[in-house]
């Protein structure tokens, strides 16, 4: 939630140039690829002008989901608004603001009961232990559809996949490609350090005396892309979600660290 918010009050400082009738790109159709109009309403021509009060709107739900109120509902509105960003600003997107909106899909079901009765509160820890393993598989998944791809691609397999990615102008920063060029060996080396990475994560993860060192190496890993590469919102988000990897006592630890992060209970 809270980079839902921090992303959507940096979207509203461009709002005119990305969200208005005049931006840098236009609203797609409504019923674009069988999309549902509910998750692309702020596509309608009438609404345009107003995308940006939608932005504002998606932060107080966000808000109002992060300090408990109205928990249930909130995951809904904030999940709807979400898709409706996502429809509205997918030039702009990457693969990370999918995965966020995957993720609010399953804490919808995800949530404390108010009722007394035993077997509803059955259910409802049911459908929490359900969807947090949902959560965890539509990670994984990311990882291992990416490894598969990556090998069967030549350039991953011979080394050369992060050398000729950061020399594309739009991701190259601090004249890194260049050196990379001269240092070929470094560049195999971060190629093969990744492609390790994302292939053993999925199985190490379980062991718990290997994961602590496992989710640094990644939080490095993931730092790295979001500096070097410009692809920042992925980064971060990919980060945030390793969260889900920790058990009672290292959140508690975490929490203490970041007071302003709430101490969320696993059921």
């Amino acid at each position: 939630m809270l980079f839902i918010i921090l992303n959507s009050l940096i979207v509203l400082m461009a709002a005119d140039e990305l969200l208005g009738p005049n931006s840098y790109f236009q609203p797609g159709a409504v019923n674009l690829n069988g999309t549902s109009p509910l998750f692309s309403f702020w596509n309608f021509p009438a609404l345009i002008p107003y995308n940006w009060i939608f932005l504002i709107l998606l932060m107080i739900f966000a808000a109002l989901v992060y300090f408990e109120k109205y928990e249930r509902w909130m995951n809904l509105l904030v999940f709807i608004f979400w898709m409706n960003f996502l429809s509205r600003t997918s030039v702009i997107n990457t693969g990370g603001e999918v995965l966020v909106g995957i993720f609010l899909f399953f804490l919808i079901f995800i949530g404390k009961t108010k009722s007394e009765d035993k077997n509803i509160q059955l259910v409802q820890n049911a459908m929490n232990n359900t969807f947090m393993y949902a959560i965890v598989i539509q990670f994984l998944s990311v990882y291992i559809i990416s490894s598969w791809w990556k090998l069967m691609d030549m350039e991953w397999m011979g080394g050369y996949a992060f050398l000729h990615a950061i020399n594309i102008k739009t991701y190259s920063f601090f004249g890194l490609g260049e050196f990379l060029y001269q240092h070929v060996w470094i560049a195999k080396l971060l190629t093969y350090s990744a492609l390790t990475y994302q292939v053993s994560f999925p199985f190490l993860v379980w062991n718990k005396k290997i994961k602590p060192y496992l989710l640094a190496f990644g939080i490095v890993f993931h730092l790295g892309i979001a500096i070097f590469m410009g692809i920042f919102s992925f980064g971060l988000i990919m980060i945030i979600s390793y969260v889900i990897f920790l058990d009672d006592e290292q959140t508690e630890r975490i929490s203490r660290l970041l007071p302003f992060v709430n101490n969320v209970k696993k059921e």
